[in-house]
C-alpha cells in the first residue's frame, strides 16, 4: 500500500514537472521569437544609414523623407519591441523607406547602381525576415496563450502568474485596399 502511494506521489511529481516545464518552454519560445523580430528590426535600422546616404547624393528634394527616416529610427530604438509607440514608428520606417526606393524611379543613374541595387535587395530581404519573424511570433503567442487557457497547462500558467500575450497584427490603416492612384500621386510630388 506504501509502495502504490510514493509511486502515485512521485508520478503526481512527474506529471506536474512536465506541465510546469512544458509552460515554461513555450513561454521561451515566444521571448526567443520576440527577440528574433528585434534582431531583424535591428538589420533594418542599420541599414536606414545606408539607403539614407544612397539616395541623397540624389535627391536632395527628398530631404525630408531622409531626415524623418533618421528620426524615427533613433526615436524606435528608445521604446521596446512591441510597444505602441515603437509599432506606430516601425510602420512609419517601413513606409518611408518604401518611398525612398520609389525615389530611385525618378533617378535612372541611382537605379542602376549596384550598390543601390545591392542595398535595394537587402532591404526587400530585411523586410521578408520581419515578416517571417512575426509570423514566427504570432505562432508561438499562439502555442503559449493555449497553455495558459487549456487543461492542465492552465494550472501550471496560473502558479506561474502567466497571462495571455498579444499578437502582433496590422493597423487599421494597413488592413484598407491600397488605392494605387493615391501612390502614383505621392510618388510624382
Amino acid at each position: 500500500m506504501a509502495t502504490v502511494l510514493v509511486i502515485a506521489v512521485f508520478a503526481v511529481l512527474i506529471g506536474v514537472t512536465a506541465l510546469y516545464n512544458s509552460v515554461v518552454g513555450r513561454k521561451n519560445t515566444v521571448d526567443e521569437a520576440y527577440g528574433g523580430i528585434d534582431v531583424q528590426l535591428k538589420k533594418r535600422y542599420d541599414l536606414i544609414p545606408q539607403a539614407v546616404e544612397a539616395v541623397g547624393c540624389y535627391a536632395d528634394h527628398e530631404r525630408k523623407l531622409m531626415e524623418d527616416l533618421t528620426r524615427w529610427r533613433t526615436e524606435a530604438a528608445r521604446f521596446p519591441v512591441g510597444s505602441t509607440e515603437r509599432e506606430s514608428l516601425e510602420r512609419n520606417i517601413g513606409t518611408g523607406l518604401k518611398s525612398l526606393i520609389a525615389v530611385a524611379e525618378n533617378y535612372p543613374e541611382l537605379k542602376a547602381g549596384r550598390n543601390f541595387l545591392f542595398l535595394q535587395g537587402t532591404l526587400n530581404e530585411v523586410e521578408d525576415n520581419i515578416q517571417a519573424a512575426r509570423r514566427f511570433y504570432n505562432a508561438a503567442v499562439k502555442q503559449y496563450n493555449n497553455a495558459c487557457e487549456m487543461f492542465p497547462y492552465r494550472v501550471a500558467a496560473s502558479m506561474l502568474e502567466m497571462r495571455r500575450k498579444e499578437m502582433f497584427r496590422a493597423a487599421e490603416e494597413e488592413r484598407n485596399p491600397v488605392a494605387m492612384k493615391d501612390l502614383f500621386d505621392k510618388r510624382a510630388r
